[in-house]
Order: structure tokens, then sequence, then C-alpha cells
């Protein structure tokens, strides 16, 4: 497998996945010791998760990919392409083994959310925002399908961190297709930012962000209200505030004068740092 490949296959990307399901494993479900984590259920659970996932950014490299246009990627061949397809390909036929084999329940919603994927990229990912929230559905699903399994999971909390992912998707999406407008006109997909402009793009993520933070801010004083008491409940506040609240109000203010590729660039590097600190707020639990 080469590096261009593996890059495709977007590994860090898949890390952070896996980290969000075994620390939600863990940490959100209180009876769960370090070896329920690691068991044959489990397992299975972050094997199919990163085989979809993986196959999901293969097939995304396969149809985004143009060689006759893109100078950048000096590996997107004919036959760079049908390595892709047939990795990817690979995987899904592992995530379908390894899911038949632990539940026929898993197995159903390894076929739904593989058919799902294929369906994105080949032609949701066309269609302005609705491929962007089918994405971020995607991504955070893997958190939300853990309490399906384990009765140990505290669903109100396993649905406020699907909530915040969700949200995070969303947005990351839409930066990317605002940071990569150029491209995207060159290869005809009629992205969100295309349709509507950057600086439509920019309110509509303004408004959304503005919501975002609401809800994040609400779901925060939910869980105090509900799993702490004093101090811990001061130290969780502290920390959303530190480490969630003021990045996102941070890019909210970025956002209002970004018109560059490379603020887009710097507002996803915020957004996906976001991302980590608001998954390892789980910690507290």
């Amino acid at each position: 497998m080469n590096i261009s490949l593996i890059k495709a296959i977007r590994p860090l990307n898949l890390i952070l996945i896996l980290s969000s399901q075994i620390l939600s494993v863990y940490f959100l479900g209180f009876k769960n010791s370090i070896i329920d984590i690691f068991n044959t259920t489990h397992l299975a659970l972050y094997s199919v998760t990163l085989l979809c996932l993986a196959s999901g950014n293969l097939f995304n490299a396969y149809f985004y990919c143009n060689p006759s246009i893109d100078s950048e990627q000096n590996d997107s061949s004919v036959r760079f392409k049908n390595k892709i397809l047939i990795s990817a390909m690979l995987f899904v036929i592992g995530a379908l083994l390894i899911s038949f084999l632990s539940s026929y329940k898993l197995g159903v919603i390894a076929m739904f959310s593989i058919s799902v994927i294929f369906l994105y990229n080949s032609i949701f990912k066309k269609i302005p925002l609705i491929g962007n929230i089918i994405l971020a559905v995607l991504y955070s699903f893997p958190i939300f399908m853990l309490m399906m399994f384990d009765s140990n999971l505290k669903s109100i909390l396993i649905i406020v961190f699907s909530i915040f992912t969700f949200g995070i998707q969303l947005i990351n999406a839409i930066l990317f297709d605002a940071e990569n407008i150029e491209k995207d006109r060159k290869l005809g997909f009629n992205s969100f930012p295309i349709l509507a402009g950057i600086k439509s793009s920019r309110i509509f993520l303004l408004l959304f962000l503005f919501i975002f933070i609401l809800v994040v801010t609400t779901c925060v004083r939910l869980i105090v209200t509900n799993f702490f008491s004093p101090p811990l409940s001061n130290l969780f506040i502290a920390y959303n505030i530190l480490c969630v609240g003021f990045p996102l109000f941070h890019l909210l203010l970025k956002l209002q004068t970004a018109t560059e590729k490379s603020d887009f660039v710097y507002l996803r590097k915020v957004i996906c740092y976001t991302a980590i600190t608001g998954t390892l707020s789980m910690m507290f639990f």
C-alpha cells in the first residue's frame, strides 16, 4: 500500500473516530471496565466502523480525483484509481464479514451504512448541503450506534455527544467545500459555496454556528445538572468554556471576514481542535 493510498484512507480521521468510540464506551458506560471496552462485541464495532469509514474515504478519493485536471496528485492515474477501488471493496467485504460473524443486527447496520456511504460519494456529495448533512450523520453515527449494543452506556450522554459530533462535522464539511471551491468547479461539483457563493455560505455558517453554540451550552448545563456536583461540575464547566466555547466563538469571529482559501484552512484547524477537545471532555465522567 503506497503513501498516496494511505493518505486517501485518512488515518488520522479514523484514529479520531476510534478514540471517540473507545472513550464513549469507557467513560459514558459507568459500569464498563477496561476489559469490557475490548470484548468481542466492542472490538467488532470498532473494526466495522473503521472499515466502513475507510472504504468511504477511498470511494471519496475514487470519485473526487480527476487526473486530467489535478496536477497536485501525481499518482492520480487510471491504475491508481483502480487500486483505490479494489482497496475500498476489500474493506467493504471485511466489514460485512466481521459484522455478520458478530451479530445479524450489526451486519444489517453495516450493510445500510455501506450503502449510504456509496450513495453519498456517487450521488449525494454532488447535491449542495444535502451531501454535507449526510456526511455529518455518517461521522456522528459511530458514537450513536454504540448504545444499540451496550446497555451500560448512558443514552442521554451518547445522544449529546452524537449531536456535538454532527454539528462539528457539518461545519467542517462546509468549510472544506469553501476551501476547495476552485477544484470543485473544475470537477463540475455544485457544492454549497459554489451554488450560494462564499458570502452566503458564511452567513449560513454563522447562523448555524450561533445555534450550535446555544445547543452546546444547553447540553453542558443539562449534563452538569444530572451528572455532576461541585467541585467537579465547576471544573467541567470551566473546561468546556476554555476548550470548546472559546474556540467556537473564535471561529464565529474569524468566519465573518473569511474569503481566501487560507482563511478556511485555518478555520478547519480550529474546528478540528474543537472536535478533539470536545471528545476529550468525556473523560470527566
